[in-house]
Formats: C-alpha cells, structure tokens, sequence
C-alpha cells in the first residue's frame, strides 16, 4: 500500500520534481505537468520491475488529478485502489 505521508509536498513537484515507488510488482510515478498557472498531477502505473524510462507507452495507465492537496490524496487513493483491486495483476 503506498503512503500518502511519504509522497512529497506540492512545492516539490511544483519545482519539477519526480516522485517513484514501489509495492510488489507495481510501479507508480507521480509528478507535474502543464504550464503555470494550469498545474495538474499525473499518476502512472505499470507492472515492473524495470523503470519507467525503459517501459513502451502503451505500458502505463495513466491519470491526472488537481494539482492540489486533495489531488495528491485523489492520485494515492487511485494507485491503491488499482492494487487492491487486481492484485494478481501486481505479484512477481
């Protein structure tokens, strides 16, 4: 289960900062896209072990939230519930 608490603030992905993890075979990386003012959050998912950068597109299931405390807290919740709710699909 991933942590809200260990996730980075927003002023960390507001200077462009890249958060990953981990929890068994899932993959997750959260950080910020868009322009100022227009911030948004994006979430990726995918099934490991090897990084994003080596990952073909189509690998990723990926969701944007508000760049917000709230939408941190939406995009945790979204990447847990993606877990829980396939956990075959997460084993090694």
């Amino acid at each position: 289960m991933i942590d809200i608490a260990k996730i980075h603030t927003l002023e960390f992905f507001k200077a462009g900062g890249v958060y990953t993890g981990t929890d068994k075979m899932l993959r997750y990386k959260i950080c910020r896209i868009g322009e100022k003012p227009d911030f948004q959050l994006e979430g990726r998912i995918w099934k490991g072990p090897f990084a994003s950068d080596v990952q073909p597109e189509e690998a990723f299931t990926i969701r944007t939230f508000a760049f917000s405390e709230e939408g941190k807290a939406e995009c945790v919740q979204w990447m847990n519930e993606e877990h829980e709710s396939h956990p075959e699909k997460w084993e090694d």
